[in-house]
């Protein structure tokens, strides 16, 4: 189960650890149809998927604006005006995408800003073997 839990906590859910829709945004969380863990566990579990979820938020942005950005730069029409307005930062619509110099600066500084946590959660697989 140790394994599972570093892999969600790279952002990778499963069956133990599955996102589970919580308001307007999914959150990773441990499959309440799994009688495995104590109620106390769960809770200890859940409080860090948290941070599983904050960091697969992230990678998915990083990952749809940077996509969306590489899109736009090897098609023949560049779009005069944004796509999306501040409004679709809270937006569950996919085809909702920023771009402009600023978003592109923006993922670059979170691929920088994740990566000591990458680094920092790696050898924690090799213990855990």
């Amino acid at each position: 189960m140790l394994h599972e839990l570093l892999l969600a906590l790279h952002g990778h859910h499963g069956s133990i650890f599955s996102l589970h829709q919580s308001g307007s945004t999914p959150k990773m969380r441990v499959n309440a149809a799994l009688s495995l863990f104590h109620p106390a566990e769960v809770k200890i579990l859940n409080a860090l998927l948290e941070v599983g979820t904050e960091y697969w938020r992230l990678q998915e942005f990083v990952r749809r604006h940077r996509d969306h950005q590489q899109q736009q730069q090897h098609s023949r029409h560049r779009p005069l005006e944004m796509k999306a307005s501040i409004h679709a930062l809270g937006s569950a619509n996919p085809d909702h995408h920023l771009c402009g110099l600023y978003v592109e600066a923006l993922c670059h500084g979170l691929e920088i800003v994740l990566e000591p946590y990458r680094c920092d959660s790696l050898p924690l697989n090799h213990l855990s073997s």
